[in-house]
């Protein structure tokens, strides 16, 4: 087993899940199937997977899969997984190494040890594990993790970044620039590089070892060697999927690789590939929507859809190009809007709408001007407006080009929320609440009481414009003369910061760091929204779609309950 061993930016794992006790019928939803896979190995028959904060097993060679480890912490970055014998061992940056051992009595995490705090890498030789640490120390247990002792360890000279696998009793390792492989068989003092019959332009994702073959994933396709890197055969057509890789090999002859969209199997050496998703729900849902056809979530490699409350879900968006950063953004009446690349410039975003519920997109409008960062949309008529890092974009949906609206807001201002309220338009930015009532002409602040404030989101109900910050909860009753804090009912120890506001124009619902709120009195007060959340996560977004409410939670989990219990 190996993985990127340059993944820099990986932060700490929780070993627990604690579940606090809740009285709130909120019931998981399950996410759309595949997802990123953060690692990927083998042992016994069995398939794991790791995305960035859940392990999977597949015992059917991935025609299906099951959760069998989760609940960390919503940062995780699960960077490494290595089988050893029954037991398996997982690894991420400033972790160490946790022990996911089977017992016959079920899985449970040890941490070991408290030196290995660094480790980022994991392989296996025979009986003996190794675990790769930033800052070039190497640890080795050879009693199944119990004890570890470090080990002398010198890197190739390219190799300050790299790729790390085993086979046999050999370790390879890859430079993350990826020109070369090389090869050691003491236990990593000496190395030989393998430059022989390897191509000089391609760069490597992955590679893997076992069963005395090594099988290299570049983005020009896959490579085999069955004499240690003396020759190279390439196999098959180039990777299918998008984004970065993690490829593990089998003496047997089945190979499996981890990519940004899921797992693919080829049981024919590399040559074709199959997805296997089945029960992988390691999608990253970044927004949620809504349509006439069910629930939008936003994966950030796309755009998938379920009819039955999130019970299934499927890839829609033909029209749109595949695996290029498509953001859902909003909606305006049936329209749907995605912020996307411009299919007539790859410098260049462009709005996609869809009036089938997404199953279908157009290009509507102009390209945005070269290098606009947009945040969010909103429609007037057939005015579309855009929150951008640097004030606010105007168009028609038939017009000819954006200009920018910025007169009154602080230059470079960042608007993250557009909200209509009658004849009036609200941006929500890094340094307050602005209004315009002149349909984006001119914009003033209305910050008094907090002036200079990020606004985490705006919502508009009766007479009443809610603003949620890191503070906590703002309201104004006259269009920003004047506004006053809300006591959210949150528990006293809680930052009290609030993500996001959903509304049906009776009850208003507040994403926080303590789980939801409700309000039934147009915001004169607040309760804990059956308790908060199961798990007393973080929300990162809202949607009310119906008789249900759902909440996106901070380590990216979904989760419904209807509105009649929320509100008891």
């Amino acid at each position: 087993m190996k993985t990127h061993a340059s993944i820099l930016f990986v932060v700490t794992i929780v070993l627990a899940v604690f579940l606090w006790p809740s009285d709130a019928p909120w019931v998981k939803v399950a996410g759309p199937e595949g997802g990123r896979i953060t690692a990927i190995t083998m042992s016994g028959g069995n398939i794991f997977a790791a995305t960035y904060d859940a392990v999977f097993v597949s015992t059917d060679g991935g025609a299906s899969w099951r959760e069998i480890a989760s609940g960390f912490h919503h940062h995780s970055y699960l960077s490494s997984l290595v089988a050893l014998g029954k037991d398996l061992f997982v690894s991420g940056y400033k972790t160490g190494v946790l022990h996911y051992r089977n017992d016959g009595s079920g899985w449970s995490f040890v941490d070991r040890p408290d030196g290995l705090m660094m480790a980022n890498s994991l392989v296996a030789i025979g009986k003996a594990l190794y675990a790769f640490c930033f800052g070039d120390e190497v640890y080795r247990s050879t009693d199944g993790g119990t004890s570890w002792a470090r080990t002398f360890w010198r890197r190739p000279y390219l190799a300050c970044d790299n790729w790390i696998a085993a086979g046999g009793n050999s370790f390879y390792v890859a430079a993350f620039e990826g020109e070369v492989v090389h090869l050691s068989r003491d236990g990593a003092t000496t190395w030989a590089d393998l430059r022989s019959g390897w191509p000089k332009d391609a760069k490597i994702l992955d590679f893997a070892a076992g069963g005395g073959e090594l099988y290299v994933l570049t983005d020009g396709g896959i490579y085999r060697s069955v004499e240690n890197g003396a020759r190279w055969t390439i196999l098959g057509r180039p990777w299918p999927a998008f984004g970065p890789s993690c490829l593990v090999g089998a003496g047997s002859g089945l190979l499996c690789a981890g990519t940004s969209t899921g797992v693919y199997i080829s049981s024919d050496k590399g040559a074709t590939w199959q997805s296997v998703n089945t029960g992988l729900t390691g999608v990253e849902i970044e927004t949620l929507g809504a349509s006439e056809q069910g629930l939008l979530a936003d994966s950030g490699q796309g755009l998938f859809l379920s009819s039955d409350e999130g019970a299934r879900w499927k890839a829609i968006g033909s029209g749109l190009p595949a695996g290029r950063g498509i953001r859902y953004l909003g909606a305006a009446r049936s329209n749907h809007f995605v912020l996307g690349p411009s299919p007539r410039s790859d410098e260049r975003s462009a709005i996609f709408i869809s009036i089938d519920g997404g199953a279908t997109w157009r290009v509507t409008g102009p390209a945005f001007p070269k290098n606009a960062e947009v945040n969010c949309l909103s429609a007037s008529g057939e005015t579309l407006l855009a929150g951008t890092e640097d004030g606010v974009l105007i168009t028609k949906v038939s017009g000819a080009g954006w200009t920018r609206h910025s007169a009154g807001l602080p230059k470079g201002t960042s608007v993250y929320h557009l909200v209509l309220k009658g004849p009036d338009i609200f941006a929500g930015t890094d340094k307050g609440v602005y209004r315009s009532t002149d349909q984006g002409e001119r914009w003033t602040g209305i910050n008094s009481g907090f002036e200079d404030t990020y606004i985490n989101c705006l919502a508009a109900g009766g007479t009443n414009l809610f603003a949620g910050t890191d503070d906590g909860l703002f309201v104004t009753t006259n269009n920003g003369a004047s506004w006053r804090a809300l006591d959210m009912g949150l528990p006293g120890e809680t930052w009290k910061s609030v993500s996001d506001i959903v509304s049906d124009g009776k009850i208003f619902f507040a994403g926080t760091d303590a789980g939801v709120s409700v309000s039934t009195n147009n915001g004169a007060s607040w309760k804990l929204c059956g308790g908060g959340l199961p798990q007393r996560r973080g929300v990162k977004s809202l949607l009310l779609k119906g008789p249900s409410l759902y909440a996106l939670t901070d380590n990216r989990i979904l989760w419904r309950i209807r509105v009649e219990e929320a509100i008891q």
